[in-house]
């Protein structure tokens, strides 16, 4: 079984626990996620079957949006509703006017510090791990792309926040950077993760859901392989040059079919066969002269 699925991981379990469970729905082992959810977090989970495993890092630029419930006045260790009250300050006077007035200063490419209690290794542990155990760590802040913000709704002591933003970014973080900008802090309610780029909340399947179709017999929430990699320009391997692609050889220019304009070193593409199989993902590699560039194997897939 090759493809993607579209789960709608519910709160109170990890991203590990929700592949492990769909692993015994499925009976299959190689199954892998896209993004890993913090367990308070419910929402789009991106689940790559098979082969797709082997596509998962072509992910990491999707765009990622999320929906978070936020509440001023309240800090805690985790900087969610989950952990330890560290402090608790009045809010009277606030409007929707202050968050709104603070949101641009968050948008676009901005530093951001990783939660302590995060999956992040250090030094060969995990950094909620050092949390726990009450060991502070110095975490180096990380630059992050956080594409847009919008306030929803202000009834206080909380917001409704809509991010969009990059790989690697953490709601939980910026919420608490927004509060803490605001004065009183804050920390977040709930969190739901919406979309990660055309894998839609929507479109999302439920445990319960994935294991009534699986005893039914029915696949149909199975995407193709190309649904995680859609974003990659296309080309179209000429006939003959598919044996070369399938043994890990680079292939040429004159070796594609159909190709977009505009491809330049370091560009990777999907790479499809002249039946429109899938046959993996190559990165454009320059030559000598520039324009005899030729396309190096990254990724081959079996078809």
């Amino acid at each position: 079984m090759d493809g993607f699925v579209n789960l709608l991981k519910p709160p109170g379990i990890s991203s590990h626990e929700a592949v492990q469970r769909v692993r015994r729905l499925l009976g299959q082992k190689t199954i892998g996620h896209a993004g890993t959810l913090d367990p308070a977090a419910c929402g789009v989970l991106v689940l790559a079957c098979g082969q797709a495993t082997r596509l998962v890092e072509f992910t990491s630029s999707l765009v990622k949006a999320y929906r978070a419930q936020v509440v001023l006045g309240i800090t805690t260790d985790t900087l969610d509703a989950t952990g330890q009250v560290t402090s608790h300050r009045p809010v009277s006077g606030l409007t929707a006017a202050d968050v709104a007035a603070v949101l641009p200063a968050f948008v676009g490419e901005i530093w951001q510090k990783p939660p302590a209690f995060s999956a992040i290794h250090h030094r060969g542990q995990r950094l909620y791990e050092l949390a726990r155990r009450g060991e502070e760590v110095d975490i180096a802040p990380r630059r992050v792309q956080v594409h847009d913000l919008r306030l929803l709704w202000f009834r206080i002591p909380c917001f409704l926040l809509e991010v969009k933003c990059g790989g690697g970014t953490y709601i939980r973080s910026l919420c608490a950077d927004i509060g803490q900008t605001m004065g009183p802090g804050a920390c977040v309610l709930t969190l739901v993760r919406t979309a990660v780029g055309p894998f839609l909340v929507g479109d999302s399947y439920t445990l319960a859901e994935l294991e009534a179709m699986t005893q039914a017999g029915d696949t149909s929430f199975l995407q193709p392989l190309e649904a995680g990699v859609e974003h990659l320009p296309a080309v179209t391997l000429a006939a003959g040059a598919g044996a070369r692609w399938q043994h890990g050889q680079a292939v040429g220019a004159g070796d594609l079919a159909q190709m977009p304009p505009g491809l330049a070193p370091g560009y990777d593409c999907r790479v499809y066969t002249g039946d429109g199989r899938l046959a993996g993902i190559g990165v454009v590699a320059a030559g000598v002269p520039a324009e005899a560039w030729h396309l190096r194997p990254r990724k081959v897939l079996r078809y």
